[in-house]
């Protein structure tokens, strides 16, 4: 079919109005570079110079729902959280949405979009003019695209995203380079397949590579003083290098020349003053020598090296990386004093940050060609630490601060926040990759702290569950030496934190309190009336009664249950109290506000949620972890009221309450829990270690038949599921089927089974009969029998086969 004579390409203009900050104004054309920078005024809606504002009036295109972005202000500490409570990461090369209680909202691949480059627009195309230009030549957009449109000296160009996979090559069918070359005309828009780019939101954990640091000498113009004594202007040469003598406040530099030829002449003693700013006058200079006798006989200003405002210049300069790159933000920094403009931007990806850097460091300024830009990347890391460890390793890193300094690291500790918060956040930055990936390592060693350790095996205890005295006594330990003790009850573990000979001192002390300990933990499987037992005081008439014990309280787990830690007269006294009849007994006190709502302990390092319950920081955690290990999508919700809350906890609530790493990896595991339970939406990359999602729909019509995975770049069927190259999938079969006797021999030969929930192919190489595949199924080697938890699969290894498959070992505790 042949293509419609394209029309001639004018950006249709709409008419003009009062700005009212949210209209649709049209971009218009200048005389300087400002018009192709947003005006941030009318983006918050209060522009009051409307239609004659130099910066350019557009609203710009909403990110897609796939393609959120947080914007920050770059002077504040951010941690990734978006405004709006939600967050995207790009995870498995797909962009994931998490919305309250780290859900899954929405999932995007790269398949689900095509996108453009348009080349030979208009110089003063809008996004506005694009849209039409596509219309007119039969070109439909489903939804709304993403456009970014970049105005070049004579032209412009456009990137335009279109959530439909088919975009890209219907647009390339009437606007390709084929179509322009046989048409012959230069001047007509060219369009070129581009590939979709997903941006997630910063990960904290990761070094940022996508700042960049930017300065040029301010204006300056050079000056002369002319003086009829050698003396005087040896003087004044001497005060102006001292800087006794400054020029509006600022230093200048000062040359003293030699004494010009002529016996009787007036003015033969010159300095040359240069760095004086452009906007001294004579007066300023004469200002600047403040003894009347230094003063010289005449001033000479030469011109400024270029007149453009800061302000300009730095629209200019911004014009460059617009160019290269989309931007996150921008930012000029203000600086009376200094004798260069300085400035920020943060690129979307990071490689157009590298490519800026050495596309445009030492180039010439384009209003001075004498002087040169400064472009460098700046390398960055962020990190969250809770205030009770940040105190106590404060001194460990304001003692590493002096090295950062010598290798021109910045190091930042935000310990004021406005709402006060139970973190600190800490950031470290430089020029250098490798020194910041450095510092990075030296701070993540420092607040990680260290677990306590008797020689290779981890210092625990079950009596540590509770607030019992064992608890006290080795809190104890650690006060005296000045070592901040943090338990996980979960993982059973006690991690110390301070100068590394005191955290050795105190694991040599609790070692021996812990070794001397002879007491037991021994669980009490609630039913319904002792649930309600529990609920009605019998927690704590249990806490009560016990001697030399604790008892705790653990709601989360399934079936809930009581865990009693101390003697063998302690779990019968409470069992006594909850199978009892004597309910009269029981103690009229409830659960207190400060009572942790999975423990019923008095919450250690507690945190509160909005909806009023109380947690020790590491039931949280452990809360929001189990909320990914259930065969639902997860979704993390308030236990509190003996799990009746059920509210679901919001993503800033998380990551307030959350370590970095705890939720970047409640994120990465309930995006793992989604995958798991949507398994003909998504599917991982059938190739061996390879983490990557690709998109398995059900109508293969609006899919790309193959897809190629960008981690190990193999093809995979879309329909099939199998990497068969270029072979249909009934060829593919057939081949298959012929020598599946074969491909079965091999697999025994090797040891390979497949998983009897999602088919992927597993090798045992080492270890027990238990195997974890990746779509979750909890897999016994010996019979591929499927559990949905570790512990079941276990039990029936040791019923059933009489162990767990090492020598040795005939059972295991869970």
């Amino acid at each position: 079919m042949m293509k419609p004579t394209a029309p001639s390409f004018r950006p249709a203009l709409q008419a003009s109005g009062k700005d009212t900050g949210v209209s649709r104004i049209p971009h218009k054309p200048s005389s300087d570079s400002r018009g192709q920078i947003p005006c941030r005024f009318f983006l918050q809606g209060r522009c009051s110079n409307g239609a004659i504002c130099h910066y350019l009036h557009q609203v710009e295109e909403p990110a897609a729902r796939d393609d959120p972005r947080s914007i920050h202000d770059p002077k504040l500490p951010t941690d990734s959280r978006s405004p709006n409570g939600t967050a995207t990461r790009a995870l498995s090369n797909v962009l994931i949405r998490f919305e309250s209680g780290a859900q899954v909202s929405r999932v995007t691949t790269s398949s689900d979009y095509s996108a453009v480059h348009i080349d030979n627009l208009p110089a003063n195309s809008s996004r506005e003019s694009i849209l039409e230009f596509l219309s007119s030549q039969g070109i439909s957009l489903l939804k709304s695209p993403h456009i970014r449109v970049v105005h070049l000296d004579s032209k412009s160009t456009a990137n335009v995203k279109v959530e439909h996979p088919d975009f890209a090559k219907q647009v390339c069918a009437k606007l390709g380079p084929q179509i322009a070359s046989r048409e012959g005309n230069p001047s007509q828009p060219v369009a070129t397949p581009v590939q979709p780019l997903l941006y997630g939101d910063a990960n904290t954990l990761r070094i940022d590579h996508r700042k960049i640091y930017f300065s040029w000498h301010k204006p300056s113009k050079t000056v002369w003083l002319n003086f009829g004594s050698g003396e005087i202007a040896s003087r004044v040469d001497k005060k102006f290098k001292d800087g006794n003598y400054l020029i509006k406040n600022k230093r200048v530099t000062s040359e003293a020349l030699p004494r010009a030829p002529g016996r009787h002449n007036s003015l033969a003693w010159t300095i040359t003053l240069t760095d004086v700013p452009a906007s001294a006058t004579e007066q300023d200079v004469r200002k600047a020598i403040r003894i009347h006798t230094d003063q010289p006989r005449g001033i000479q200003l030469g011109k400024p090296t270029y007149s453009e405002d800061a302000e300009t210049c730095y629209a200019t300069i911004l014009s460059l990386f617009n160019r290269i790159g989309e931007l996150d933000f921008h930012e000029l920094t203000p600086d009376p004093i200094g004798k260069r403009v300085k400035a920020k931007v943060k690129f979307l990806d990071a490689a157009h940050a590298q490519e800026a850097e050495s596309q445009l460091n030492n180039r010439p300024l384009p209003f001075n060609r004498n002087a040169k830009l400064t472009v460098q990347v700046v390398h960055s890391a962020k990190f969250k630490v809770s205030r009770p460890i940040y105190q106590i390793v404060r001194a460990q890193l304001q003692a590493s601060i002096a090295g950062w300094k010598a290798k021109h690291l910045s190091y930042t500790a935000y310990e004021q926040s406005t709402p006060p918060t139970s973190h600190v956040v800490l950031k470290i930055e430089g020029t250098n990759n490798e020194d910041v990936a450095a510092a990075k390592k030296d701070i993540e060693g420092i607040t990680a702290g260290r677990v306590a350790k008797d020689g290779s095996s981890t210092l625990w205890h079950p009596m540590l569950r509770g607030s019992g005295p064992l608890l006290a006594e080795i809190e104890n330990i650690a006060q005296l030496r000045r070592v901040l003790l943090v338990r996980n009850k979960y993982k059973s573990q006690i991690r110390l934190y301070g100068l590394p000979n005191r955290c050795e001192e105190v694991e040599t002390s609790i070692a021996k309190v812990l070794n001397n300990s002879t007491s037991e933990s021994r669980d009490i499987i609630l039913d319904e009336r002792m649930l309600n037992k529990v609920c009605r005081g019998g927690f704590h008439q249990i806490s009560e009664a016990l001697v030399g014990g604790s008892v705790i309280l653990d709601v989360v787990s399934r079936p809930k249950r009581v865990i009693i830690n101390g003697s063998v007269n302690n779990y019968e006294t409470a069992l006594k109290i909850l199978c009892g009849e004597a309910d009269q007994m029981l103690s009229t006190k409830g659960t207190g506000l400060s009572d942790c709502s999975i423990c019923y302990t008095a919450g250690t390092e507690a945190i509160r949620t909005k909806c009023g319950h109380t947690y020790c920081l590491d039931c949280f955690e452990n809360l929001c972890m189990s909320a990914t290990k259930e065969d639902r999508p997860a979704e993390v919700k308030c236990a509190g009221n003996l799990g009746q809350c059920g509210i679901s906890l919001d993503l800033p609530e998380l990551q307030e309450h959350l370590s970095p790493s705890a939720f970047e990896e409640l994120l990465k595991n309930s995006f793992a829990s989604y995958v798991r339970c949507h398994p003909t939406l998504l599917k991982y990359c059938p190739t061996a270690d390879c983490d990557s999602v690709y998109r398995a729909g059900a109508d293969s019509n609006a899919l790309p038949r193959s897809h190629h995975c960008p981690t190990c770049l193999v093809s995979v069927c879309t329909t099939c599921h199998a990497q068969h190259g270029q072979m249909t999938c009934g060829d593919y079969k057939d081949l298959s089927t012929g020598g599946y006797e074969a491909y079965q021999r091999v697999k025994k030969e090797l040891g390979i089974k497949d998983c009897p929930k999602c088919g992927t192919a597993m090798e045992k190489t080492e270890g027990c009969n238990h195997m974890t595949c990746r779509c979750g199924a909890h897999i016994c080697w010996v019979c591929m029998k499927t559990f949905t938890a570790s512990n079941a699969c276990y039990e029936h290894m040791n019923k059933e086969h009489k162990g767990i498959g090492i020598a040795g070992l005939e059972q295991i505790l869970d």
